[in-house]
């Protein structure tokens, strides 16, 4: 009879404590499924966004994956060496990490007209030369020859090419020339999730001289940010390594190893379904992990079940992505233990 109330107590304990882990895991995910379903967050429709051109005046586009070294090498190509340096040494001084390069092409398209008209006629010139008959002497003989005109702009790049020729009743003719500007475009992005721009425009005369780049003085850029939000991420699997620490709350069988130690210490390697966070590699909290590994104090296999984890990482200097987890564990030896488990995810 003794032994029965014994049996019955312990398993009383046992129920207990899980009723708890229960009770407190269903309160924080409750709350994340709230906080999820109350906050507006915009879902993203792909991975890829496609270049399209929304209005005359307004166009699209997106970014693409790559390592720090395309980035740099990228930056290379499109940034003068002195220009370079510049951007790595006001990145440093920002404490912001370069995060996306981008280059952005536009252009005005040429125009040719012929035989035109003056727009309009200047006052008269009473100092010109005529003859008895009163027609007009052509004293420097412009009609002689058209007169060609090349219009440059103050950094003498080409802008159009102008023809007058006196002889004809609509005596214009010009040329405007085609112009493609190209802007560079360089994110950085802070610790706190605020993004820095730098940017670089300049232009080109592909039809004259494609290969001399002209620099457009930048007076003004801003922009606007909304901070990243929290959210649910329902199927979010991620494996992780976790070591953990615990004490035996119930013995239900006489199994291989050492049955006799209440103390349990090892390592397992286990996977959690779901997340919570800014995004889903960078989660604040995870839920329902399952592991299996070795109990070392136990010396016996051992299987955990953690209803969430929390990234101790994230308020910590110098630590990422490093969890911490309340665990029930079942070993081989025939013991049910209750413990802590803390560990980085792959």
């Amino acid at each position: 009879m003794s032994d029965v109330i014994i049996k019955s107590s312990k398993f009383q304990s046992v129920a207990t404590v899980g009723s708890v882990i229960l009770i407190v895991a269903a309160i924080v995910l409750g709350y994340f499924i709230w906080k999820d379903i109350s906050e507006e967050n915009q879902k993203l429709r792909s991975e890829v966004v496609q270049f399209k051109e929304l209005t005359e005046t307004l166009v699209r586009s997106s970014t693409n994956w790559a390592t720090k070294e395309d980035l740099e090498n990228r930056l290379k190509s499109l940034l003068t060496k002195e220009d370079f340096d510049a951007l790595e040494g006001d990145l440093d001084s920002l404490d912001s990490k370069l995060k996306a390069v981008g280059k952005t092409v536009g252009s005005i398209r040429r125009k040719v007209s012929d035989l035109e008209k003056s727009d309009e006629e200047g006052p008269v010139n009473s100092n010109v030369e005529t003859c008895d008959d009163g027609r007009l002497i052509d004293v420097y003989e412009y009609t002689k020859n058209p007169q060609i005109k090349e219009i440059k702009d103050i950094q003498e790049a080409p802008v159009a090419k102008v023809e007058f020729d006196a002889s004809q009743e609509k005596p214009w003719k010009y040329e405007v020339y085609d112009r493609e500007y190209n802007l560079v475009t360089v994110v950085g992005k802070r610790d706190s999730g605020q993004l820095t721009f730098h940017h670089k425009l300049e232009y080109s005369v592909p039809g004259i001289d494609p290969d001399t780049f002209y620099n457009i003085n930048i007076f003004s850029s801003d922009f606007i940010q909304v901070p990243l939000k929290n959210k649910m991420f329902w199927f979010n699997p991620i494996l992780d390594l976790n070591f953990f620490v615990g004490g035996r709350v119930y013995k239900f069988a006489n199994g291989p190893g050492n049955p006799k130690d209440i103390f349990s210490v090892g390592a397992d390697v286990g996977i959690s379904l779901s997340s919570y966070g800014e995004t889903e590699a960078d989660s604040l909290f995870r839920f329902l992990r399952i592991g299996v590994g070795y109990d070392a104090e136990r010396r016996a296999a051992h299987f955990s079940l953690a209803p969430f984890l929390y990234n101790i990482g994230k308020p910590l200097p110098l630590l990422t992505n490093l969890y911490l987890a309340p665990q029930v564990g079942i070993d081989s030896s025939g013991g049910i233990t209750v413990g802590l488990g803390i560990g980085p995810h792959f």
